[in-house]
């Protein structure tokens, strides 16, 4: 799993990409394979992943990288794990795939209130 940088219209442009060394491919599929995405990490069970992205979702809002979590290869909509409007990287779980939490490395103040 890598991050594929690109630039459309001007912009730089993350994308999420998988490849087994004869395939390269997005990492998700459907609507979902052009999402924006970049700072993967794989949970314990190998197949589960937790993402950045600017991608909203009916359950989160503004330009900004929130946290999601889903299934290589999925067509479905990633799961929003972490929303706050601040500066996060590096993301990683901690614990078990079915009972753990994602964990990220905060780089700027509180997040801002609206």
């Amino acid at each position: 799993m890598y991050t594929a940088t690109t630039t459309e219209d001007g912009r730089t442009v993350r994308r999420l990409r998988i490849t087994d060394g004869t395939t390269d491919e997005p990492l998700f599929a459907g609507a979902y394979a052009n999402w924006r995405g970049h700072g993967a990490a794989w949970l314990p069970d190998g197949d589960n992943l937790v993402f950045l992205s600017p991608e909203t979702t009916c359950t989160c809002e503004g330009d900004y990288d929130h946290v999601f979590r889903s299934v290589v290869h999925s067509d479905q909509e990633p799961s929003l794990v972490l929303n706050e409007d601040r500066d996060v990287l590096s993301p990683t779980w901690l614990g078990t795939a079915d009972g753990g939490h994602a964990v990220v490395e905060r780089s700027s103040g509180r997040p801002r209130t609206r």
